[in-house]
């Protein structure tokens, strides 16, 4: 049964070499964001709550992909609902919008998260168990991270992964509303991948806890606007 509270579970992020993003949630409490890009906004018409999940070396500024390459996804179907490509396509229209960041789908494969990074290979969304790996069994819904490569002095995000949980999805795939409980948990999990980290504002998407939020607040877009405009690598 789930309780009609709205239920607080705090998130552990842990930096290594790559940045990591765990998002503990309710799925009962989401509904559908729209399933459209969203314009980008101009710089001078953002504010909010928003944070970054690691600076440049010099703190001058957030780490990000290069804005001037798209970055390349592949997926693992592996455990997905049947309607996964619609999912994947609109967690990326939600972010290339506010953002300007292009993405590209270059294919399916059968590579399984946790694999040594290439810096050159794709971003990899796929589906496993994450449950007994740092967080209450049943209620870890996805993790995301990026690796961080330096050049000339000048961090950015080379590639990374997106996990979700394939026993959470199992569950909610049946259900008429499926894909309204589960856009949110790509989207915020594709939040982290691009650079955005957890805010305690509950008007926010990047929220760490879970209240109900659905789209991107105001400091969300100020932040996706932000790694938008980074320079070229």
């Amino acid at each position: 049964m789930v309780s009609t509270g709205v239920r607080r579970h705090h998130l552990t992020i842990a930096i290594l070499a790559v940045v990591t993003a765990t998002l503990v949630l309710t799925v009962a409490s989401w509904l559908n964001p729209l399933k459209r890009g969203i314009d980008r906004p101009p710089a001078d018409t953002v504010t909010g709550n928003h944070a970054f999940s690691t600076l440049q070396p010099d703190a001058s500024g957030p780490v990000g992909y290069d804005p001037c390459r798209p970055i390349r996804i592949t997926v693992n179907p592996d455990g997905a609902p049947p309607d996964w490509r619609d999912l994947v396509d609109t967690a990326i229209a939600h972010v290339a919008g506010p953002s300007g960041l292009r993405f590209e789908v270059v294919g399916v494969t059968g590579d399984l998260p946790g694999r040594i990074l290439d810096g050159d290979a794709p971003v990899l969304v796929s589906w496993a168990r994450l449950a007994g790996t740092g967080e209450p069994d049943g209620d870890v819904a996805g993790r995301a991270y990026s690796l961080t490569i330096l050049d000339r002095g000048h961090s950015y995000y080379a590639t990374g992964e997106v996990t979700l949980d394939l026993d959470r999805f199992r569950e909610l795939a049946p259900r008429p509303d499926a894909d309204r409980v589960l856009q949110p948990i790509l989207d915020h999990q594709l939040g982290h991948l691009v650079g955005l980290a957890h805010v305690d504002d509950e008007g926010e998407l990047m929220n760490r806890l879970d209240v109900g939020r659905t789209t991107w607040g105001p400091g969300d877009l100020a932040g996706l606007a932000a790694l938008g405009r980074l320079p070229c690598a």
